[in-house]
């Protein structure tokens, strides 16, 4: 049994006992045989569906009679969860159960005669069989009365059950009711709004929203609920009910288009990956490209990240939660709930929000990538509320995920740890299929196949799924199960064999594709589904050409057209179609003429990849490419027969022992007598610079670190060996203390103006109160000016002192800063009047943290910035030149780069010598 009465497998035990009616829908059947049974021949998957096959597993009910292809194993030597000699059967990868509907599962009296062992009924199965009145004889009646339509004798029955699996569905389908409902759920209204300045910048045509929204809880207890808590609490009518509400970040983006686009703008809900944070998606192509094309994208934080509802840490194991039963079988549920809950949250409290425009919200689009595919398969199977869904990354079966998956983490090995045991799991665990058992409510598998619709929501949900064969997350097993337990289309030829054990493919589908399927209301529908054989979790963003059919298919739905997946481009160069009607067939298309099958792109695999009749290295495309380059440049062989031998081979360039590689081995690579850094080939190589002079460490290893290397003389991070001594060590052309890089040492003090009404030089600058910079935010300074302060026309080192400490953040960031940055970064404005014509050398050197420069009209008009400067060489203080006439007037803003490097301040503004 399961050590321990609080070991995790004994809470799914009990889960299950408490909350689910029924078998799962991916079942594994134990049968316990008191002979040894390890030589017996087990049937293939196909043979299983024939009427004479020893195992079967039988539809009863309204489907009486349809056979379920099944995989067989024998665990010939026991262990303390399996008996020795039990038969272990499962439906095959790529079925899935009906709900609800009883199944028969028989052991014929043929199992076991090809050893001359035939199975033999025990006596209490026989009498059973017979009829004997008992729970269960009751229990097989259904069996025996489908039998006849199955072409099976009762009489070659040796043991036999029958099992009804669970409606996985039937909870969610609650909670959407509810919260779809607004005569029972009404929406909040969001709370701190604002527009975001992190990535509302003139640059990148983006502005963007984001605030807070409370969302309906349906688990109970306190997230993150890492050991307790998160399950479903039901009313009296055994429905699920709302627990709290909580506060979630949602954002909200649009490009500024020029001219604006006529009517409403299209509107697409995008969820991420799990780790996302609120702004990783505007990084990515495909949501920047949405936005190209004029779609509002919204978005929402998922529970456990971002720090939701206050949690802290990875969101991995809180989200795929292993260790606590209830919480693991409902967060998805949760999510695609909220799925379904923000379109009304869009439609009744952000769409007419200010500063956005008029948005079509009659007709959301919903995007999602693994986690965010995962929440919305679910959501497809009972809402109606989104009119196209593309999804990207997606699989199905928690079994498989559970073996295969290893990027996060090593799932297997996690289960096997709380098991304590030594031997590796497989698709018969036991403890497996109490997960199984348990994780049906937010498997895939039972959501993948209502996309059609139901009886109770006749009309169907057009899908586009997008998979990549290397994908280490979403396992290409798990898309196999899901594409054909869907029976979802794929594109021809698919990217590969998806249906190795014969079970029964899906129908392939040629471009462009369009209506190819019909709901259950009868209505035309396009689902699909792109496997490419290359590509990996994240296929959509590494091929625009399914980006652009991913937008496409939007657009066609919003349109109130059967969506339409067809590229501009040839999508596959080896399908006999023309996928992007230009009258160019595969590799008569330009489109092709770099890929394969049209040109050799795989140099090292004895095939014949583009049919031309040479192979791999004999084949002109394959000529630059490693593997038909000299294989070693040093034993005096021609490899790669060109005649050319060694380093006399171009393809030996860039190798040793013709060129020097590794430069901190300590050897003659290249046998020239120069060792690593000497060597001409190392020494401006990275290794071999002292690339950073104020990070502590000795970068180029030549035992010197930061300013002690000579090859930092000069750096802004490192001030004159001599502040006093009248000459320019570093050769910058300012000597002591004319060098910015000597204001605030010993023999250059930077002295503050403290008191702006005295009538005194403190600092000794020469300026007096008002005049001196460093009272431009004094009170009794203030002038008439919509900046923070006034510089007046003060020039020279340190002429403001300052701190970002309890500033605010006024400006957006400049536009050379990198993407994201600035956001709730305080910043101070100044006015300066240029005293006579020139350039200006404006730096922040000495600043104690990050800091960025940018320069404004004497307007302050945040629309119109002139001039931005991020780092200076080596150092994170801002630096910039301002070409200026003489009385000419602009704002200075000096911004921290981010919020966290609110600190003191230093600012100087220097003539440049002509």
């Amino acid at each position: 049994g399961f050590a321990g009465s609080s070991g995790s497998f004994v809470r799914i035990r009990d889960e299950i006992e408490q909350h689910i009616p029924g078998f799962a829908t991916m079942p594994i059947i134990y049968v316990a045989f008191d002979d040894p049974i390890a030589e017996v021949t087990l049937p293939t998957p196909r043979e299983s569906m024939a009427a004479d096959s020893p195992l079967q597993l039988i539809e009863l009910g309204e489907g009486c009679g349809r056979r379920v292809p099944v995989e067989a194993a024998v665990r010939a030597d026991g262990d303390r969860f399996v008996d020795a000699n039990t038969l272990q059967v499962k439906n095959t990868v790529g079925t899935v159960l009906e709900p609800t509907v009883p199944y028969g599962f028989v052991v014929l009296r043929s199992f076991g005669a090809d050893l001359g062992r035939p199975a033999v009924p025990s006596a209490a199965f026989a009498a059973a069989w017979a009829g004997d009145g008992s729970r269960f004889a009751e229990t097989l009646a259904p069996l025996r009365a489908c039998l006849e339509t199955a072409g099976v004798d009762p009489a070659e029955v040796a043991v036999a059950t029958v099992f009804t699996p669970q409606d996985p569905v039937a909870e969610l389908r609650a909670m959407h009711a509810l919260v779809t409902d607004p005569a029972k759920v009404q929406t909040r209204a969001p709370t701190e709004i604002r527009r975001d300045p992190a990535w509302s910048r003139r640059r990148l045509r983006i502005t963007t929203y984001s605030g807070l929204v409370e969302m309906p809880i349906f688990q109970d207890g306190a997230t993150p609920y890492t050991q307790m808590g998160g399950g479903l609490v039901p009313d009296a009518d055994g429905l699920p009910t709302i627990q709290r509400w909580e506060p979630v970040p949602f954002a909200v983006a649009m490009r500024d288009l020029d001219p604006p686009p006529e009517g409403p703008r299209p509107a697409v809900v995008f969820i991420d990956g799990t780790g996302w944070d609120r702004w990783d998606h505007l990084r990515g192509r495909w949501m920047t490209e949405a936005l190209d094309a004029g779609f509002v994208v919204f978005s929402f934080m998922p529970q456990f990240h971002g720090g939701r509802a206050g949690t802290q840490g990875g969101p991995e194991l809180a989200t795929f939660n292993f260790l606590n039963p209830p919480a693991g079988r409902t967060n998805f549920r949760q999510q695609a709930a909220e799925n379904a809950y923000f379109v009304r949250v869009i439609r009744e409290q952000l769409a007419g929000l200010e500063g956005l425009p008029p948005i079509d919200t009659a007709h959301l689009v919903y995007g999602g990538h693994s986690q965010g595919s995962l929440a919305g398969a679910l959501t497809a199977a009972v809402s109606t509320e989104y009119v196209a869904y593309v999804l990207n990354g997606l699989s199905a079966y928690l079994t498989l995920t559970i073996l295969e998956r290893k990027d996060l983490l090593d799932f297997e090995r996690v289960v096997r740890s709380l098991l304590g045991s030594p031997t590796p799991l497989d698709l018969f665990s036991p403890a497996l299929h109490m997960m199984q058992l348990g994780g049906e409510a937010v498997d895939p598998h039972n959501f993948a196949r209502l996309w059609r619709g139901t009886a109770a929501r006749p009309a169907g949900n057009d899908v586009f799924v997008i998979n990549g064969f290397t994908d280490d997350t979403t396992t290409p097993r798990g898309m196999d199960h899901l594409t054909i337990s869907a029976d979802l289309p794929t594109f021809d030829p698919p990217g590969w064999d998806i249906d190795p054990l014969g079970v029964g493919a899906p129908p392939t589908v040629a471009l462009p594709v369009r209506g190819n399927t019909t709901g259950r209301d009868g209505q035309p529908m396009t689902l699909a589904t792109y496997l490419d054989p290359e590509t990996d979790h994240f296929t959509i963003h590494r091929n625009g050409v399914l980006r652009q059919m991913a937008l496409r298919f939007w657009q066609t739905a919003i349109a109130g057209e059967t969506p339409l997946l067809q590229p501009t481009v040839e999508l596959m160069c080896a399908d006999g179609g023309d996928d992007d009607d230009d009258g160019d067939v595969d590799c008569a298309d330009a489109d092709c003429a770099a890929r394969e099958p049209c040109v050799e792109l795989h140099c090292e695999d004895e095939i014949d990849n583009d049919g031309d009749g040479d192979v791999d290295c004999a084949d002109a495309d394959c000529v630059d490419r490693r593997a038909c380059q000299e294989d070693d440049c040093g034993d005096g062989e021609d490899e790669d027969g060109d005649g050319l031998v060694d380093c006399d081979d171009p393809g030996c360039s860039g190798r040793e022992p013709c060129r020097e590689t590794r430069c901190r081995d300590g050897e003659d690579g290249d046998g020239d007598g120069a060792v690593d850094c000497d060597d001409d080939d190392c020494s401006r190589l990275r290794e071999c610079i002292e690339w950073s002079c104020s990070d502590g460490a000795d970068n180029d290893g030549d035992g010197d670190t930061d300013c002690a290397d000579s090859e930092c003389l000069g750096s802004l991070a490192c001030p004159e060996p001599a502040c006093d001594d009248g000459t320019d060590e570093d050769g910058n052309g300012a000597a002591d203390c004319d060098d910015l890089r000597c204001v605030g040492t010993e023999a250059c003090p930077a002295p503050v103006e403290v008191a702006c009404e005295d009538g005194e030089d403190e600092d000794g600058d020469g300026l007096i109160d008002c005049a001196d910079g460093d009272c431009a935010l004094a009170e009794a300074c203030r002038i008439d000016t919509c900046a923070d302060g006034d510089l007046g026309e003060a020039v020279g080192s340190a002429i403001f002192q300052g701190t970002l400490e309890g500033r605010t953040d006024t400006y957006d960031p400049g536009d050379c800063t990198p993407l994201g940055s600035g956001e709730d970064a305080p910043d101070i404005a100044l006015r300066w009047t240029a005293p006579a014509d020139g350039v200006f050398h404006v730096s922040t050197l000495g600043s104690e943290k990050d800091t960025v420069l940018t320069v404004y009209p004497d307007d302050c008009d945040r629309g119109r910035e002139l001039f931005c400067g991020d780092d200076e060489p080596g150092v994170r203080t801002a630096a910039l030149d301002l070409a200026m006439t003489a009385g000419e007037r602009v704002v200075i803003v000096v911004s921290a780069y981010d919020a966290e490097d609110a600190a003191p301040v230093t600012l100087h503004i220097v003539p440049v010598a002509p």
